[in-house]
Protein backbone atom coordinates (compact mmCIF):
# COMPACT_ATOMS: atom_id res chain seq x y z
CA UNK A 1 0.00 0.00 0.00
CA UNK A 2 2.77 1.93 1.14
CA UNK A 3 4.72 1.83 -1.88
CA UNK A 4 1.69 2.24 -4.13
CA UNK A 5 0.69 5.66 -2.78
CA UNK A 6 4.43 7.05 -2.76
CA UNK A 7 5.72 5.22 -6.15
CA UNK A 8 3.25 3.82 -8.53
CA UNK A 9 0.63 6.82 -8.50
CA UNK A 10 2.77 9.64 -8.79
CA UNK A 11 5.05 7.95 -11.13
CA UNK A 12 2.35 7.60 -13.38
CA UNK A 13 -0.34 10.61 -12.29
CA UNK A 14 1.98 13.53 -12.41
CA UNK A 15 3.55 12.72 -15.64
CA UNK A 16 -0.07 12.44 -16.78
CA UNK A 17 -1.10 15.88 -15.49
CA UNK A 18 1.50 17.99 -16.83
CA UNK A 19 1.19 16.67 -20.21
CA UNK A 20 -2.16 16.76 -20.12
CA UNK A 21 -1.71 20.50 -19.79
CA UNK A 22 0.65 20.69 -22.28
CA UNK A 23 -1.20 18.72 -24.50
CA UNK A 24 -4.34 20.51 -24.07
CA UNK A 25 -2.96 24.05 -25.11
CA UNK A 26 -0.45 22.81 -27.92
CA UNK A 27 -3.52 20.44 -29.43
CA UNK A 28 -5.64 23.43 -30.07
CA UNK A 29 -2.78 25.82 -31.47
CA UNK A 30 -2.12 22.98 -33.97
CA UNK A 31 -6.40 22.66 -34.72
CA UNK A 32 -6.39 26.70 -35.03
CA UNK A 33 -9.33 26.59 -32.20
CA UNK A 34 -7.53 27.86 -28.92
CA UNK A 35 -9.24 29.94 -26.43
CA UNK A 36 -7.86 30.69 -23.37
CA UNK A 37 -12.06 29.41 -22.26
CA UNK A 38 -11.57 26.30 -24.02
CA UNK A 39 -8.13 25.53 -22.84
CA UNK A 40 -9.31 26.21 -19.08
CA UNK A 41 -12.25 24.28 -19.43
CA UNK A 42 -10.50 21.22 -20.60
CA UNK A 43 -7.80 21.40 -18.07
CA UNK A 44 -10.36 21.76 -14.95
CA UNK A 45 -12.56 19.19 -16.40
CA UNK A 46 -9.67 16.75 -16.28
CA UNK A 47 -10.75 14.50 -13.49
CA UNK A 48 -13.70 12.98 -15.28
CA UNK A 49 -12.83 13.55 -19.05
CA UNK A 50 -9.52 12.80 -20.88
CA UNK A 51 -7.91 16.48 -23.03
CA UNK A 52 -7.59 14.28 -25.59
CA UNK A 53 -9.25 10.97 -26.16
CA UNK A 54 -5.85 8.50 -26.62
CA UNK A 55 -5.50 9.59 -22.64
CA UNK A 56 -8.72 7.09 -21.87
CA UNK A 57 -6.27 4.52 -21.27
CA UNK A 58 -4.90 6.06 -17.89
CA UNK A 59 -8.28 6.37 -16.13
CA UNK A 60 -9.07 2.74 -16.34
CA UNK A 61 -5.32 2.00 -14.87
CA UNK A 62 -5.57 4.49 -12.17
CA UNK A 63 -8.82 2.53 -11.14
CA UNK A 64 -6.64 -0.72 -11.24
CA UNK A 65 -3.86 0.37 -9.11
CA UNK A 66 -5.75 1.83 -6.78
CA UNK A 67 -7.78 -1.61 -6.14
CA UNK A 68 -4.78 -3.45 -6.65
CA UNK A 69 -3.91 -3.90 -3.16
CA UNK A 70 -7.43 -5.65 -2.63
CA UNK A 71 -7.39 -7.16 -5.75
CA UNK A 72 -3.88 -9.29 -5.04
CA UNK A 73 -5.38 -10.18 -1.09
CA UNK A 74 -8.08 -11.70 -3.37
CA UNK A 75 -6.66 -13.73 -5.98
CA UNK A 76 -4.22 -14.64 -3.62
CA UNK A 77 -6.75 -16.45 -1.59
CA UNK A 78 -8.49 -17.51 -4.57
CA UNK A 79 -8.49 -21.33 -6.00
CA UNK A 80 -7.81 -21.48 -9.73
CA UNK A 81 -11.25 -22.88 -9.76
CA UNK A 82 -12.54 -19.74 -8.38
CA UNK A 83 -10.36 -17.41 -10.84
CA UNK A 84 -11.49 -19.28 -13.89
CA UNK A 85 -15.26 -18.44 -12.71
CA UNK A 86 -14.54 -14.48 -12.31
CA UNK A 87 -12.98 -14.71 -16.04
CA UNK A 88 -15.69 -16.60 -17.41
CA UNK A 89 -18.44 -14.43 -15.63
CA UNK A 90 -16.23 -11.27 -16.70
CA UNK A 91 -16.01 -12.64 -20.68
CA UNK A 92 -20.02 -13.10 -20.91
CA UNK A 93 -21.50 -10.06 -19.42
CA UNK A 94 -18.85 -7.68 -21.09
CA UNK A 95 -17.49 -8.90 -24.32
CA UNK A 96 -20.02 -11.12 -25.32
CA UNK A 97 -23.31 -9.72 -23.81
CA UNK A 98 -23.01 -6.18 -24.82
CA UNK A 99 -22.14 -6.50 -28.61
CA UNK A 100 -25.36 -8.98 -29.03
CA UNK A 101 -27.09 -6.03 -27.25
CA UNK A 102 -26.08 -3.83 -29.34
CA UNK A 103 -26.64 -5.86 -32.42
CA UNK A 104 -30.69 -6.61 -31.44
CA UNK A 105 -32.75 -4.38 -33.32
CA UNK A 106 -33.72 -0.70 -31.76
CA UNK A 107 -37.25 -1.41 -30.48
CA UNK A 108 -36.11 -4.61 -29.18
CA UNK A 109 -32.64 -3.60 -27.19
CA UNK A 110 -33.75 -1.50 -24.38
CA UNK A 111 -35.63 -4.84 -23.00
CA UNK A 112 -32.10 -6.46 -22.71
CA UNK A 113 -29.60 -3.75 -21.53
CA UNK A 114 -28.24 -4.06 -17.78
CA UNK A 115 -29.52 -2.00 -15.16
CA UNK A 116 -26.28 0.39 -14.08
CA UNK A 117 -26.50 -0.79 -11.02
CA UNK A 118 -25.87 -3.78 -11.69
CA UNK A 119 -22.73 -4.17 -13.44
CA UNK A 120 -20.65 -2.87 -10.49
CA UNK A 121 -19.18 -6.26 -9.84
CA UNK A 122 -18.12 -6.14 -13.54
CA UNK A 123 -15.70 -4.18 -15.23
CA UNK A 124 -14.53 -4.67 -18.92
CA UNK A 125 -11.11 -3.76 -17.67
CA UNK A 126 -10.85 -5.90 -14.10
CA UNK A 127 -10.77 -8.78 -16.68
CA UNK A 128 -7.95 -7.98 -17.87
CA UNK A 129 -6.28 -7.52 -14.83
CA UNK A 130 -7.10 -11.03 -13.72
CA UNK A 131 -6.51 -12.62 -17.31
CA UNK A 132 -3.20 -10.95 -16.57
CA UNK A 133 -2.53 -12.08 -13.08
CA UNK A 134 -3.61 -16.07 -14.34
CA UNK A 135 -1.13 -16.44 -17.52
CA UNK A 136 1.24 -15.09 -15.29
CA UNK A 137 0.93 -17.56 -12.43
CA UNK A 138 0.65 -20.67 -14.90
CA UNK A 139 3.57 -22.62 -15.63
CA UNK A 140 5.62 -22.46 -18.07
CA UNK A 141 4.02 -25.30 -21.08
CA UNK A 142 6.09 -25.87 -24.45
CA UNK A 143 4.74 -23.25 -26.91
CA UNK A 144 4.29 -23.37 -30.32
CA UNK A 145 5.22 -19.86 -31.41
CA UNK A 146 4.21 -20.26 -34.47
CA UNK A 147 1.22 -21.27 -34.42
CA UNK A 148 1.00 -18.76 -31.83
CA UNK A 149 1.48 -15.68 -33.90
CA UNK A 150 -0.56 -17.21 -37.23
CA UNK A 151 -3.44 -17.16 -34.60
CA UNK A 152 -2.41 -13.41 -33.89
CA UNK A 153 -2.36 -12.20 -37.35
CA UNK A 154 -5.42 -14.15 -38.65
CA UNK A 155 -7.50 -12.63 -35.34
CA UNK A 156 -5.94 -8.96 -36.02
CA UNK A 157 -6.78 -9.08 -39.89
CA UNK A 158 -10.51 -10.74 -39.19
CA UNK A 159 -10.87 -7.44 -36.76
CA UNK A 160 -9.35 -4.96 -39.18
CA UNK A 161 -11.86 -5.93 -41.79
CA UNK A 162 -14.33 -5.94 -39.33
CA UNK A 163 -13.48 -2.41 -38.71
CA UNK A 164 -13.28 -1.37 -42.04
CA UNK A 165 -17.05 -2.74 -42.64
CA UNK A 166 -19.61 -0.09 -42.06
CA UNK A 167 -21.07 -1.49 -38.92
CA UNK A 168 -24.51 -0.87 -39.32
CA UNK A 169 -27.95 -3.07 -39.58
CA UNK A 170 -27.03 -7.28 -39.68
CA UNK A 171 -23.32 -5.85 -39.83
CA UNK A 172 -23.03 -5.51 -36.03
CA UNK A 173 -23.25 -8.96 -35.23
CA UNK A 174 -19.59 -9.14 -36.55
CA UNK A 175 -19.13 -6.69 -33.18
CA UNK A 176 -19.36 -9.93 -30.86
CA UNK A 177 -16.05 -11.66 -33.03
CA UNK A 178 -14.46 -8.66 -32.70
CA UNK A 179 -14.77 -7.58 -29.19
CA UNK A 180 -15.11 -11.01 -28.09
CA UNK A 181 -11.53 -12.25 -29.59
CA UNK A 182 -9.17 -9.28 -27.98
CA UNK A 183 -9.07 -11.17 -24.94
CA UNK A 184 -7.67 -14.06 -26.71
CA UNK A 185 -5.27 -11.66 -28.55
CA UNK A 186 -4.12 -10.39 -25.92
CA UNK A 187 -3.06 -13.81 -24.40
CA UNK A 188 -1.93 -14.94 -27.68
CA UNK A 189 0.88 -12.34 -27.75
CA UNK A 190 1.56 -12.95 -23.60
CA UNK A 191 1.99 -16.64 -24.24
CA UNK A 192 4.09 -15.88 -27.53
CA UNK A 193 6.49 -13.85 -25.98
CA UNK A 194 6.60 -15.84 -22.35
CA UNK A 195 7.93 -18.37 -24.91
CA UNK A 196 10.80 -16.77 -25.48
CA UNK A 197 11.77 -16.01 -22.42
CA UNK A 198 15.60 -16.92 -22.10
CA UNK A 199 16.00 -17.29 -26.01
CA UNK A 200 16.23 -13.75 -26.84
CA UNK A 201 19.48 -12.21 -28.92
CA UNK A 202 22.03 -10.09 -26.84
CA UNK A 203 20.83 -6.98 -29.01
CA UNK A 204 16.92 -7.55 -28.73
CA UNK A 205 17.37 -7.39 -24.76
CA UNK A 206 19.67 -4.58 -25.14
CA UNK A 207 16.99 -2.57 -27.27
CA UNK A 208 14.20 -4.06 -24.86
CA UNK A 209 15.70 -2.13 -21.93
CA UNK A 210 16.48 1.16 -24.03
CA UNK A 211 12.86 1.59 -25.06
CA UNK A 212 11.07 -0.05 -22.15
CA UNK A 213 11.85 3.05 -19.90
CA UNK A 214 10.43 5.12 -22.87
CA UNK A 215 7.17 3.81 -23.52
CA UNK A 216 4.88 5.68 -21.11
CA UNK A 217 6.38 8.94 -22.18
CA UNK A 218 5.67 7.96 -26.00
CA UNK A 219 1.93 6.97 -25.14
CA UNK A 220 1.26 9.98 -23.20
CA UNK A 221 3.40 12.25 -26.28
CA UNK A 222 1.35 10.97 -29.05
CA UNK A 223 -1.57 11.86 -29.37
CA UNK A 224 -0.40 15.25 -29.61
CA UNK A 225 2.06 13.98 -32.49
CA UNK A 226 -0.92 12.44 -33.94
CA UNK A 227 -2.72 15.77 -34.51
CA UNK A 228 0.38 17.35 -36.02
CA UNK A 229 0.83 14.17 -38.25
CA UNK A 230 -2.42 14.44 -39.77
CA UNK A 231 -1.90 17.93 -40.36
CA UNK A 232 0.77 17.09 -42.88
CA UNK A 233 -0.99 14.20 -44.33
CA UNK A 234 -4.58 13.97 -43.35
CA UNK A 235 -6.81 11.58 -41.49
CA UNK A 236 -7.04 9.01 -44.15
CA UNK A 237 -3.28 8.15 -44.60
CA UNK A 238 -3.41 5.36 -41.69
CA UNK A 239 -0.08 3.63 -42.17
CA UNK A 240 1.98 6.90 -43.11
CA UNK A 241 0.34 8.45 -39.69
CA UNK A 242 1.28 5.26 -37.63
CA UNK A 243 4.72 5.08 -38.62
CA UNK A 244 5.60 8.99 -38.93
CA UNK A 245 3.48 9.24 -35.25
CA UNK A 246 5.74 6.44 -33.52
CA UNK A 247 8.48 7.22 -35.07
CA UNK A 248 8.98 11.50 -33.84
CA UNK A 249 7.20 10.14 -30.59
CA UNK A 250 9.65 8.02 -29.80
CA UNK A 251 12.63 10.40 -31.12
CA UNK A 252 11.22 12.98 -28.74
CA UNK A 253 10.98 10.89 -25.55
CA UNK A 254 14.11 9.46 -26.39
CA UNK A 255 15.95 13.41 -26.29
CA UNK A 256 14.07 14.14 -23.11
CA UNK A 257 14.88 11.63 -21.54
CA UNK A 258 18.82 12.66 -21.87
CA UNK A 259 17.81 15.94 -19.57
CA UNK A 260 17.56 14.40 -15.58
CA UNK A 261 15.00 16.83 -14.62
CA UNK A 262 12.59 15.81 -17.91
CA UNK A 263 13.23 12.57 -17.40
CA UNK A 264 12.41 12.65 -13.17
CA UNK A 265 8.98 14.89 -13.85
CA UNK A 266 7.65 14.32 -17.58
CA UNK A 267 8.50 10.37 -17.85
Amino acid sequence: MEYLFKHRLPRVLVPFIIWSIITAYVARQIDGTYTYHSFMQSVLSMYHQPVIIAYWFIYPLISMYLLSPLLKAMVNNLSSNGLNYLLILWFIFMMIMPPIIQALPSDIRPYFEAYDMSKIVFSSYLGYFLLGYKLSQEKHRKTNWLIGILLILILFTINIEIGLINNHGVWQVLNIFSIGSVPFIAGLIFVVLRSFENKYHHWFSKLIEILAPLTYGVYLVHGLVINLVEQWFGKSAYFTNFLLASLISLVVIFILSKIPLIRKILL
